[in-house]
């Protein structure tokens, strides 16, 4: 994954650089919002960290030039401006999240991961595929491949009743091989990534997901395999279509 930094302060641009490259993101950096707008131009980057004080081009407007030429490459601003009229005339130009300086060092990255602002950042940022599910409760979520504990779309936690239809993302880590799980699921993709293999699996239901399992573990297209979630985060989004629950 390409990221492009913009961050005027020496300091803070090299120590967020820093923290990217070891969390294992290709990260340019540019400290002007002209820099920034030939670097867009001459790479294809997969997000923009932006910071919006910038010499030379401010961020707001850099951030408006990009949504009005058609650019929708993904934006998460970190600004040093935390009033709430700030906080808005961001998002309003286009930007996808707004993070407020000082920011832990590991914020950013984690928070794009984990926490992600909304289904499009989310499907971006963490490789995988949505399933449906419904709310169970405040933290809980069910999917056909059983319940999930942890913090739900804040839409449902604020109004939607037990049984609010959600989407759920599953990513590559979060789905398992167990021969002894009675969940099962049939192999009908596989390919390798570095010394594993990258299985599609198809669900009772017919939905697919994706699960990184070790070559050892060599399964032919079409066979039945034993399947367990294990993941440790939840990231799950309002149905925006208004559908029941029907994840499990």
């Amino acid at each position: 994954m390409s990221l492009l930094l913009i961050e005027d302060d020496a300091m803070i641009g090299a120590g967020v650089q820093r923290a990217l490259r070891q969390d294992g993101f290709a990260t340019d950096w540019v400290r002007d919002g002209v820099a920034a707008a030939l670097a867009v131009l001459d790479n294809p980057y997969d997000l923009l960290l932006l910071d919006l004080g910038l010499p030379r081009r401010d961020g707001i407007e850099l951030l408006q030039r990009l949504r009005a030429a058609g650019n929708a490459l993904p934006v998460l601003v970190l600004t040093a401006r935390d009033a709430v009229a700030d906080r808005i005339r961001g998002l309003d130009a286009g930007a996808d999240d707004y993070v407020v300086k000082p920011f832990q060092q590991w914020d950013a990255p984690y928070n794009l991961y984990h926490r992600p602002a909304n289904r499009f950042v989310a499907d971006f940022v963490g490789e995988g595929v949505f399933l449906p599910g419904k709310v169970l409760g405040p933290c809980q979520v069910g999917i056909e491949l059983g319940v999930l504990d942890g913090q739900v779309p804040k839409e449902c936690i604020a109004g939607c009743p037990r049984g609010c239809a959600v989407h759920v993302l599953l990513r590559l880590d979060d789905i398992v091989h167990d021969h002894a799980n009675a969940m099962e699921a049939v192999v009908v993709a596989k390919a390798f990534r570095g010394a594993d293999f990258l299985y599609t699996l198809q669900l009772a239901s017919g939905d697919r997901v994706l699960s990184l399992v070790p070559s050892h573990h060599d399964h032919a297209v079409g066979e039945t395999i034993g399947v367990r979630l294990d993941t440790e985060h939840v990231v799950a989004f309002h149905d925006e279509s208004g559908a029941d629950g029907n994840g499990m």
